[in-house]
């Protein structure tokens, strides 16, 4: 929890409520090693859906994700901003929606990404994302196309720059 505590930080949020239902899953025997490693020895191997010898079950980690919703939608006001690791908070998200743990293994949360979970009123429960890292900046441009002998059309895009 020791680098969510940080990254608040470095954020600017100074004073930080630390849950531990947002910690790392228990990785049991898997503890230290990378997925490539995992499948090394057990090529099927995939967390939300086994589980990790001597760790979490996905059922736990389904668990825990579920009461820290609690814990978030029991607050009467404000915006509720979790720092944690990639696999606790995918299981966040499918928990937020009502999807089976298993749906998880389908998220890509990369580093520096931002979440959003809301709802909406004609659709209930969602997920959004915003990716803003200093690897990959998005930006909103007009695009001013034209075809010889036609009139200039605007279009809006998306562009990604890099910044380094």
């Amino acid at each position: 929890m020791e680098r969510a505590r940080r990254t608040a930080e470095l954020a600017g949020f100074h004073h930080p409520h630390v849950s531990d239902l947002l910690m790392e899953v228990n990785y049991g025997r898997y503890e230290g090693l990378t997925t490539r490693q995992i499948h090394e020895s057990d090529p099927n191997w995939e967390l939300y859906r086994d589980g990790s010898p001597g760790g979490e079950t996905p059922a736990q980690v389904y668990s825990r994700a579920r009461a820290f919703i609690e814990l978030a939608t029991s607050r009467r006001e404000g915006i509720v901003i979790a720092f944690g690791h990639g696999h606790i908070l995918r299981a966040v998200a499918v928990a937020w929606i009502g999807a089976d743990i298993t749906v998880a293994a389908g998220l890509l949360l990369d580093v520096a990404t931002v979440s959003i979970l809301r709802e909406q009123v004609d659709r209930g429960r969602v997920i959004g994302t915003r990716r803003d890292s200093a690897y990959d900046r998005r930006r909103r441009v007009q695009v001013r196309l034209r075809t010889p002998g036609s009139p200039a059309k605007t279009r809006n895009a998306e562009v990604a720059t890099s910044a380094r």
